[in-house]
């Protein structure tokens, strides 16, 4: 990173600090430069409760292990389920009726997805944190096993209540659920267009 004349860090200067320490360097210098948080996503028009939104994405076997974790576990729930699955393999049979299955989802229609879902399930990326609080949805997140980042982040989501953590050998949908229904989720306020600053800096040079 010294080869360059600035390192962009997607994240806040002050607090909060969406990415916690992932985003603090050990020794700070002027070539580091904090452009806020990004996100694809546009606001919510409306708050909308229309579904339950999964969103199942990295690598396997770990996202294939999840998704039958999600289809064993669903069977009791009564709200309709939309999930997304981030892959084209044919999907394990299920029995529910209130239940679309997307393979994967562009842009407009993740964040419409998203706009309607009453809780969010997905993993705890950087991107998906940048995205799902943006849109100040409640979000149960769920690190992949052996990924170290998702799996601190899992842990700093879960203490700033931003989302509610739960680790995958402990997964059970329905029993997340009704968790997260007790669970006091907070919204920190997020702003995704500071880079603009950064970029008209550069070129009014």
């Amino acid at each position: 990173m010294d080869r360059f004349d600035e390192t962009w860090i997607p994240d806040n200067d002050t607090d909060p600090h969406f990415a916690g320490m992932l985003s603090k360097p050990f020794v700070r210098t002027s070539k580091q430069v904090y452009i806020g948080p990004l996100s694809r996503f546009d606001y919510c028009p409306e708050f909308n409760q229309k579904h339950i939104l999964i969103v199942l994405s990295g690598p396997e076997p770990q996202r294939s292990i999840l998704e039958k974790i999600i289809l064993h576990t669903c069977d009791s729930i009564e709200a309709p389920i939309v999930l997304v699955r981030g892959s084209d393999t044919p999907i394990t049979q299920h029995n529910r009726t209130a239940f679309v299955v997307h393979d994967f989802a562009d842009t407009t229609l993740l964040n419409q997805l998203m706009c309607d879902a009453s809780i969010i399930v997905s993993r705890s990326g950087y991107t998906s944190l940048m995205d799902i609080l943006k849109l100040k949805k409640r979000w149960i997140a769920i690190a992949t096993p052996g990924q170290a980042e998702q799996e601190y982040l899992a842990d700093y989501l879960h203490e700033n209540r931003w989302a509610m953590s739960v680790h995958q050998s402990e997964f059970n949908l329905a029993t997340a659920l009704n968790q997260a229904a007790r669970f006091e989720f907070e919204h920190p306020s997020i702003n995704t267009e500071k880079y603009k600053e950064t970029i008209t800096g550069i070129l009014s040079l």
